[in-house]
């Protein structure tokens, strides 16, 4: 007798595992069930995949056990098709697809961002793959871990994740962590973690010390700050000027230090104030000091009368004023006098006015000026008129011989 052995074929159909999370393996070993489903003992498999190019991980093998490990690279499924070819005992039985669908992950970066004191910051993520990905219907909730120094955060959910922070401390720059939970839809793969720092960027200007007052063409002392600029970065500072208490305000060229000396010739009131810029991480913050203002007393004596020529021992016309005298301040009259243009000048004892009538009796051409002047916060301030003229027109008598008697018609 002879016996012969006739070993069945594998016949396995379709098949489709069980949708897998992003970085998830999957494995099948087809279970014997006739007659729909012949799996001979010892059947090994050998296969090869359909090339997904938004999938990672897709290899072809050969073993008992149909395995392998996929990473979806797209916010939506993806499916994966292996060509699956059964062998048993040197009998290779009809090929079959087996079916793995990619379920994405959400990956989402750690965010810092810097933003102004009293700013608000905004974090919004968006789907970008492979560094963002954002599957439809993903939920977001965030904590936030408690700073004392800082108000305006709090817990929430949703995006964008948007809040208005506020410190009162400059420096160590002050910060908030939120922790944001990304949930996929339904909640079969795993949610992600990322973290929201915030820094926030105060800066406090510095208090510059009392106005001041000069004369016209003076010399201010140098600005003070009584309270320097704080910061939580790098301190930067312009000064600037303006000639309106409401600008506008011009930087002034070169003036970028914590100090600053205005120059000498200021010939009007003038406005300043330093604009201070703190930068953090890249983010540039400003704030503006107090306005200090340098006032110019200004004084003019004004416009007199012309010049005159009296006789001797005449009785000159008052002195009138064409253009009366002005200043910033209160003003106050001093008239002089001198038999010399060039001086030395005397004070007119009791001639504090602002018009002046010379007496009678003069003999000698005399010059005259009114000295102006403005008292305004403490600062006196002159100007002098221009000289006035009073000639005296001399004449002598020629003298004529004696007396003498002649006959009549002599």
């Amino acid at each position: 007798t002879q016996t012969i052995t006739v070993n069945p074929y594998p016949i396995i159909p379709n098949q489709t595992v069980n949708a897998i999370c992003t970085g998830g393996t999957f494995n099948l070993s087809p279970t014997n069930s006739p007659p729909t489903v012949i799996v001979p003992s010892g059947t090994t498999y050998s296969w090869v995949a359909t090339p997904n190019p938004n999938v990672a991980g897709e290899v072809n093998g050969n073993n008992d056990t149909i395995s392998g490990t996929l990473v979806n690279l797209t916010n939506v499924n993806q499916t994966v098709t292996y060509t699956v070819t059964p062998t048993v005992n040197g009998c290779q039985g009809a090929p079959f697809t087996l079916t793995v669908t990619v379920i994405p992950a959400i990956v989402v970066p750690n965010f810092t961002q810097t933003i102004c004191n009293g700013g608000t910051f905004t974090i919004n993520p968006a789907n970008a793959p492979p560094t963002t990905i954002i599957p439809a219907g993903t939920t977001f909730a965030w904590t936030v871990v408690d700073n004392p120094n800082v108000t305006g955060e709090s817990n929430g959910t949703g995006l964008p994740l948007s809040q208005t922070l506020s410190t009162n401390v400059a420096s160590p720059a002050q910060s908030v962590v939120y922790t944001v939970v990304a949930t996929s839809q339904g909640g079969g793969c795993p949610s992600t973690t990322f973290t929201v720092t915030v820094n926030i960027n105060l800066v406090t200007p510095p208090t510059i010390s009392n106005d001041t007052t000069i004369c016209s063409g003076g010399d201010p002392s140098p600005f003070v700050n009584t309270t320097a600029a704080t910061a939580s970065g790098t301190l930067t500072y312009q000064w600037q000027s303006a000639t309106a208490a409401i600008g506008p305000f011009t930087n002034i060229a070169g003036a970028t230090s914590a100090t600053y000396n205005p120059p000498a010739g200021i010939t009007v009131t003038t406005y300043y104030r330093v604009i201070v810029t703190s930068t953090l991480n890249g983010v540039a913050c400003t704030a503006t000091s107090n306005t200090r203002i340098v006032t110019v007393n200004n004084v003019s004596a004004g416009v007199l009368a012309t010049s005159q020529t009296i006789c001797s021992g005449g009785d000159p016309n008052a002195f009138t004023v064409t253009t009366a005298a002005s200043g910033s301040g209160s003003l106050s009259y001093q008239w002089q006098s001198a038999t010399a243009i060039g001086g030395p000048w005397t004070n007119l004892v009791g001639e504090t006015n602002p018009t002046y009538d010379p007496p009678a009796g003069q003999t000698v051409t005399t010059y005259f000026r009114l000295v102006v002047t403005s008292t305004l916060n403490g600062i006196v301030c002159t100007a002098t008129s221009a000289v006035l003229t009073v000639t005296v027109n001399h004449v002598t008598p020629s003298v004529v011989a004696g007396n003498q008697t002649v006959c009549s018609g002599g």
